[in-house]
C-alpha cells in the first residue's frame, strides 16, 4: 500500500518533499546527502558500508559510522515533520526509502522527458520539442 510521494529535485538546488511538504535540510548538508543518494539507489537497499564510503569517502569506519548515524538521525527528524509513516527504513544492515512510498525525481523526469522527444523526432512528431522544453524546465542549475 502506497502511503505517498517522496519528492526530490536534485539538477540545480536540492529540494526535497514528502506528501507535498517541503523537508528542511537547507543547513545539514550531509542529511542531503543521505537523501539524496537514498533516493537515486532505492530500487535495493543499501549496505551501512556503501552508504558510508560513498559520503565519507576513505574515512575511518569508527567515525565514520557515528557520523551516518548522527545523518540519519537528522533526516528522520526531519522527515517526521511530513509524515508518521517512517520514510527511511532499515534493512538489516542496510537503509532504503520505504516501499510504502512512490519516489520522484527530476533527474528521471529529466531523462523521461528527453527520451521522449528523441523518439518523437525520430518519429517525425512536432511534439518533440514539447519534450524537450519540458526537461529544460526540470533544469533549474
Amino acid at each position: 500500500m502506497i502511503m505517498g510521494v517522496v519528492a526530490a529535485n536534485l539538477l540545480g538546488g536540492f529540494r526535497f518533499s514528502v506528501q507535498g511538504v517541503a523537508i528542511d535540510v537547507a543547513l545539514r548538508r550531509r542529511v542531503r546527502d543521505v537523501l539524496a543518494y537514498l533516493v537515486t539507489h532505492r530500487r535495493v537497499p543499501v549496505p551501512r558500508d556503501v552508504l558510508m564510503e560513498a559520503i565519507w569517502p576513505g574515512a575511518r569506519p569508527g567515525a565514520t559510522r557515528n557520523s551516518l548515524h548522527v545523518a540519519l538521525s537528522g533526516a528522520r527528524q526531519a522527515l517526521r515533520v511530513a509524515s508518521a509513516t517512517p520514510v527511511i527504513e532499515r534493512y538489516h544492515d542496510s537503509y532504503r526509502i520505504a516501499p510504502a512510498f512512490d519516489v520522484w525525481t527530476d533527474v528521471e523526469q529529466f531523462e523521461r522527458e528527453c527520451s521522449a522527444g528523441r523518439r518523437a523526432e525520430v518519429a517525425g512528431d512536432p511534439s518533440a520539442l514539447s519534450h524537450y522544453e519540458t526537461a529544460c524546465q526540470l533544469y533549474e542549475g
